[in-house]
């Protein structure tokens, strides 16, 4: 180890056992979420179904519109080697925790292959201590661990074309067909390398395809094939099924949202453009902004700043076009993201001559940046908005908060009180559950006398329209107690009248 390779080992160690740690610090504090409930029973029925010889089974309805295969097997094969010894809930998330970890590393092996090993730390550094990529990289689900995989594609297929080794894009269609398994996003892959492609080629006048362009698709369809056992039996048009079935969950209306004060199923397309923003550090947003102009302005000069602008503008188009909005939804953006961030760092003049210490002073800036928003809102990182909005409590004006947080702590505040308890929950507002988790549909006769208390979620609040039953019962009613996370009003408790 010597040079510029026992910096980027070092480095490599730093980084990931701070992602790792911070990722893994508490792992159960949140509990578990309605989503990862559905994903463990997928992960357990997708491993029993393989081991039974039941392959086509494997990959059955259960799985809905997603695919999911990549979490299911990390979920299922963990459950299986881990379940008895660490309990289902931390089984489920550990593998999907340490994958996501390596996130931040494919920047700074990616920049540092560039002969960018400071951005690199920058930008891995940026991304391990973003407190809405900890949020979702810590539980078993599908968005992070999709973004890895975009991620390795995207920058394996970049070094192949700027270091000119057409092998390496057969490991970017690996990369690919691992993230097609987990969701259907993962086609603005193809778009972004596209564009890019058409946008390069312009003073060449020609777009350079070569056969191993072609391998790679193929890698990656083949990977796709291998393990979405469902459609074995019918290939072409079970694959032609299943892109179509997808298209049509990720267009049709999606679940009732609240964007800027209106309660709808289908946001503004300027959503994201709202979300973005205040879901970043103040520190990461300024420099981002910093780090865009300067990428814009040498735009012509520089193929890597073309490719993030790319990145970055194709995956909050695509996810514009959908009509199922989520903040969440938007995270494979945030790799690019980091790294214009810490291209804004690198740019900024400073009066150090000093070029180690500046580097250590950068550091410990983004260190602060993020630090007191980890230490303020962990377990729940969810939480997390900037002070443009006024943290969570103030964007709570604009967007929907929350995804669940706060189940377990409800119980416990119940726990004593021998009363049955109607749960007004955070995705399903047409239902209601009570602590037993047993749960009644919500109509026109619902019956407010079947419960002593009704504990209403703060974003089923938010998104509770003023025609239904419950929303009419609760109207005139002043809540009796609050339970906070984090400082933040996660549940608003109502009596029964008879209370």
């Amino acid at each position: 180890m010597k040079g510029v390779n026992k910096k980027i080992i070092i480095a490599s160690i730093i980084i990931f056992i701070v992602s790792f740690g911070i990722r893994l610090w508490d792992i159960t504090g949140l509990g578990i979420t309605a989503d990862e409930a559905t994903w463990i029973i997928r992960g357990n029925h997708y491993i029993d179904s393989i081991l039974e010889g039941k392959f086509v089974q494997a990959s059955s309805a259960k799985f809905g519109a997603h695919p999911g295969i990549t979490t299911a097997i990390l979920i299922g094969v963990s459950e299986k080697l881990f379940k008895n010894s660490l309990g289902e809930l931390t089984a489920a998330r550990l593998p999907l925790i340490l994958i996501n970890s390596l996130t931040p590393l494919l920047l700074l092996w990616f920049l540092a292959r560039l002969s960018k090993f400071k951005t690199g730390v920058f930008a891995a550094t940026i991304l391990a201590l973003d407190p809405f990529h900890i949020s979702l990289s810590r539980i078993a689900h599908l968005d992070a661990l999709l973004t890895f995989f975009i991620t390795a594609t995207l920058l394996t297929y970049f070094l192949a074309e700027k270091e000119k080794k057409e092998s390496l894009k057969i490991l970017a269609g690996v990369f690919f067909g691992l993230a097609l398994l987990t969701k259907l996003l993962a086609v603005s892959v193809l778009i972004i390398i596209f564009t890019y492609k058409i946008l390069t080629s312009i003073k060449k006048k020609r777009i350079n395809i070569s056969l191993f362009d072609f391998y790679g698709l193929f890698a990656g369809f083949l990977v796709f094939y291998i393990f979405f056992t469902k459609i074995w039996t019918h290939p072409l048009s079970g694959f032609i099924e299943h892109i179509k079935n997808n298209l049509q969950g990720e267009l049709a209306a999606g679940h009732i949202n609240f964007f800027l004060g209106e309660i709808t199923s289908a946001p503004s397309k300027l959503f994201y453009l709202v979300v973005l923003p205040i879901r970043l550090p103040e520190i990461t947003l300024v420099f981002f902004v910093i780090g865009l102009l300067f990428a814009l302005y040498k735009l012509h000069q520089k193929n890597l700043n073309i490719f993030l602008i790319i990145w970055l503008l194709i995956i909050l188009i695509l996810l514009s076009t959908q009509s199922k909005m989520g903040d969440r939804y938007a995270i494979p953006a945030w790799p690019a993201i980091s790294v214009i961030a810490a291209y804004g760092l690198i740019k900024i003049p400073c009066f150090l001559k000093n070029k180690n210490l500046r580097f250590i002073l950068t550091l410990a800036l983004i260190f602060a940046g993020s630090i007191f928003y980890i230490i303020q809102y962990s377990p729940n990182y969810y939480f997390f908005y900037n002070s443009l909005v006024g943290g969570a409590e103030g964007a709570k004006r604009f967007v929907v908060v929350g995804r669940g947080e706060g189940h377990r702590e409800l119980v416990e505040y119940f726990k004593d009180k021998n009363a049955k308890i109607g749960f007004l929950g955070d995705n399903r507002l047409v239902e209601f559950y009570d602590t037993s988790g047993k749960f009644e549909r919500l109509s026109a006769e619902f019956r407010p006398e079947k419960y002593d208390f009704i504990a209403v979620y703060t974003s089923a609040k938010q998104r509770l329209k003023p025609n239904l039953a419950v929303a009419k019962y609760l109207k005139d009613k002043t809540p009796i107690d609050t339970i906070h996370l984090n400082n933040v009003k996660v549940f608003e408790i109502y009596p029964h009248t008879k209370f």
